[in-house]
């Protein structure tokens, strides 16, 4: 009954009230913490959930996977001449050039996966042999160091469902190149012949212009010889006379024509 008193006291007074914020107050920094700390271990797990997930076959880079992975079943790190080879072969699959087949072998090597019986070790070999072997084709130095031994018969179906698939999609591949390569050569020559006819074209305009040029030195010397007869005595004396040599005047000045010493004369009676 006394503790029931005393209770219900301490609570009339908040005594349980300021218990409870400085309870709060002195855990918070740690609940925050502990959250967080969750959360990033639980991000963490799905991650290596994730990465778990990611085998030779369920990845979305077959190749990539198993010249990453190829160390875990044989021992090329012992064996400089296949290291420094496997190294090559890495650099290759990343390199520009190879891009394009790379993607597209990737694309029959996950197609083709149904290997149930295989351990993941047995699925690396036949893809980095026959990417070795079939898609880059430099060097056999991996298969003739671990894989003396023939295909089996399933490896061999395998192979020979890779090897049609892959020569059938570059083949197409190859005569859509062609194909576009052909519609790139025609644009070329259509782009050539544009600019031999707009070379022409100037040309033509250049020496157009040249002839004319010509023509009108010819006529200013024609007239320069014509009015060689007259003085200007008889251009003042005769109206008509007068009238034309203006109109030559006039003309000589708005082209800037020049004229000769005895043009001049007759120009100067011209008012």
């Amino acid at each position: 009954m006394m503790k029931n008193n005393i209770k219900s006291i301490l609570h009339k007074t908040g005594f349980w009230a300021s218990l409870l914020a400085g309870f709060l107050l002195t855990s918070k920094d740690a609940l925050a913490q502990n959250i967080a700390s969750n959360q990033k271990n639980k991000a963490q797990i799905e991650n290596n959930q994730a990465a778990n997930n990611i085998n030779i076959r369920n990845t979305n880079n077959p190749i990539g996977y198993a010249f990453d992975n190829i160390n875990k079943y044989y021992p090329i790190k012992n064996n400089p001449k296949v290291n420094e080879h496997i190294t090559k072969l890495r650099k290759e699959l990343n390199s520009t050039r190879w891009k394009i087949q790379i993607e597209q072998a990737n694309k029959i090597f996950k197609s083709i996966q149904r290997w149930n019986t295989y351990w993941e070790k047995d699925i690396i070999t036949f893809i980095v042999s026959t990417t070795e072997c079939d898609i880059i084709s430099k060097w056999t130095i991996f298969t003739d160091t671990y894989r003396p031994e023939d295909y089996t018969e399933e490896e061999d179906i395998y192979y020979n469902t890779f090897k049609k698939k892959y020569i059938d999609r570059f083949t197409a591949y190859e005569k859509q190149f062609n194909e576009n390569l052909v519609k790139l050569q025609q644009r070329i020559k259509e782009m050539e012949q544009s600019i031999q006819n707009r070379e022409q074209s100037i040309q033509n305009r250049e020496q157009s212009i040249q002839n004319r040029e010509q023509n009108i030195k010819r006529n200013i010397e024609s007239i320069n010889e014509s009015l060689s007869v007259f003085t200007p005595e008889q251009v003042i004396e005769n109206q008509y006379l007068y009238d034309n040599i203006k109109k030559i005047k006039q003309g000589f000045q708005e082209n800037w024509r020049k004229w000769s010493l005895h043009t001049e004369k007759l120009f100067s009676v011209i008012k």
